[in-house]
């Protein structure tokens, strides 16, 4: 007999996923903080890397689909100061909008004191390298309706 309170668990693609790095001395500005380009490759390595973490295999998509992700819009605000030598922590959490929308929401936070210092909204869908079109969710296996039935292709 079943609990009827259990619920089926999240697919690891809608779950949370997180990111370390560490500030290193070049990416400091005449400031002495980190430069705002800085920021941009901090989150989308942190978005690629969920992507992997969560199941999708970005060069499998490339090299045998020739589908890949395509940035549309980045909504970057700042918090607080990130200086050298700190260390960071980065959440990254998915969510789509119909069948071929997607976000990816990001927070930054220094780990020494645990402060937010940057908060990232990426818009991207995927597309079909060879056609130049995008490409349903649905055609790898993403169900943004229904998560529960994401089978990753």
């Amino acid at each position: 007999m079943q609990n009827s309170n259990v619920t089926a668990e999240e697919p690891l693609l809608f779950r949370k996923q997180e990111y370390f790095t560490e500030v290193r001395w070049q990416e400091i500005d005449q400031n002495k903080h980190v430069n705002n380009i800085v920021f941009l490759g901090y989150f989308d390595e942190a978005r690629f890397r969920a992507m992997v973490q969560s199941g999708v295999d970005m060069n499998r998509l490339l090299k045998e689909f020739g589908i890949s992700p395509v940035l549309t819009k980045v909504e970057l605000e700042y918090k607080n100061e990130l200086t050298y030598p700190e260390k960071i922590r980065i959440e990254s959490k998915i969510r789509f909008e119909g069948k071929i929308k997607a976000f990816h929401d990001q927070y930054a936070y220094r780990l020494s004191d645990g402060k937010l210092v940057a908060v990232c909204v990426a818009h991207w869908f995927f597309m079909d390298i060879h056609k130049r079109k995008p490409v349903p969710f649905a055609q790898i296996g993403i169900d943004a309706i229904n998560p529960a039935s994401t089978v990753l292709n």
